[in-house]
């Protein structure tokens, strides 16, 4: 090969490999900057919620599951959202209890603290958003908006303690209730079956039907489900001139 060849093959070589090189260096360097702001922003974070008036409610203690169950939404500490008390913060360790409608988070020392149910607008967890509802048409609480649009719908989620002698042991378990509304017009109606959902919505019932049929919904199978796209194209269809 002659030498102006072989130089040029080398320096061909060298700029890729000084290329390839940058590009890992940039990569690195790009994972390194992501890593310090995710870290910057958990410690900003902590930092605020430290300062801030998240920790002014009252000491929560946990519930000591003897055989898997628990009075929670979810069985372990999520990361959530709460807007309470005029302020939003996210990132926020969240046990939702069930048995007493209350939502517990963390102190400056990781010790569990009762958050103020009044102060809560709402929070976040596991993708679904909680509303805090005080209002003479329904029980006060917490409510999981499934759907936000003309007309609303909310589950009511709650877990009752329940104990039982078996053999000389005492078993305890939880018993779960769930109940479905409609928010139409002010007026909360609660859903037990596919026929209160046609009743509460009956100006647009027999198109709900067809809808109902050609999408195959169940209501017995998925009662979430079903609410949610029933109440979706019933409020498409109300605007339909």
């Amino acid at each position: 090969m002659p030498m102006a060849a072989w130089l040029t093959s080398i320096l061909l070589i060298s700029t890729a490999f000084f290329h390839i090189t940058i590009a890992q260096s940039i990569r690195e360097d790009s994972t390194f900057l992501q890593e310090a702001k995710v870290h910057a922003i958990d410690l900003y974070t902590r930092n605020m919620r430290a300062q801030s008036h998240l920790f002014n409610g009252s000491e929560y203690i946990e519930y000591n599951s003897t055989s898997g169950e628990h009075p929670y939404y979810e069985a372990d500490w999520s990361d959530g959202i709460v807007f309470y008390d005029g302020e939003l913060y996210e990132r926020i360790p969240l046990l939702y209890d069930l048995s007493t409608d209350k939502l517990i988070t963390e102190n400056a020392n990781g010790r569990p603290l009762q958050l103020i149910s009044e102060k809560i607008k709402y929070f976040i967890l596991n993708g679904h958003t909680f509303v805090y509802l005080l209002e003479n048409k329904i029980k006060e609480g917490f409510y999981d908006l499934l759907y936000n649009g003309e007309i609303k719908v909310y589950v009511r989620r709650k877990k009752a303690l329940q104990k039982q002698i078996s053999g000389t042991a005492l078993e305890a378990t939880f018993e779960v209730t769930v109940r479905y509304y409609i928010l139409k017009k002010e007026n909360y109606i609660l859903v037990k079956r596919k026929k209160d959902v046609f009743s509460a919505l009956a100006e647009h019932k027999p198109e709900l039907k067809k809808f109902v049929h050609e999408n195959n919904l169940r209501f017995k199978r998925n009662p979430e489900v079903a609410l949610t796209r029933m109440a979706q194209f019933y409020d498409q269809i109300s605007k339909e001139p």
